[in-house]
């Protein structure tokens, strides 16, 4: 599924480009863990590319470094869309002080774009 300049109009949050790795693990399934690379970034979840078939829908457990500030973020997310092996990830049920981190890294790679 192609993603087109109006649907990335109607997202919701800003997506910021970021290639570091990430750690994904089925909550179903606690044996089905992957190595992947997040390649974007917003408030609202990651893009992942993974050598793994993820069930949409399924929620797994991410864990990633943020750039600024140094930290990692563990959280669940819920797979949203798949593009071959590219994965819109969803977050959910995140702590209040990891959605900060993570607007505060999504503000820094911003002003960093510009």
């Amino acid at each position: 599924m192609a993603f087109d300049n109006q649907q990335a109009e109607r997202r919701r949050w800003h997506r910021h480009e970021l290639d570091t790795a990430v750690l994904v693990r089925s909550v179903a399934n606690r044996s089905r863990c992957f190595w992947g690379r997040l390649v974007d970034l917003s408030q609202g979840g990651i893009a992942v590319v993974l050598p793994a078939e993820l069930p949409v829908e399924e929620v797994f457990e991410i864990c990633f470094p943020l750039p600024y500030p140094v930290v990692h973020v563990l959280a669940k997310a819920v797979v949203r869309r798949r593009e071959h092996y590219r994965y819109g990830l969803e977050f959910a049920d995140m702590t209040p002080s990891d959605r900060q981190l993570i607007a505060l890294a999504c503000k820094t790679l911003s002003l960093q774009t510009a």
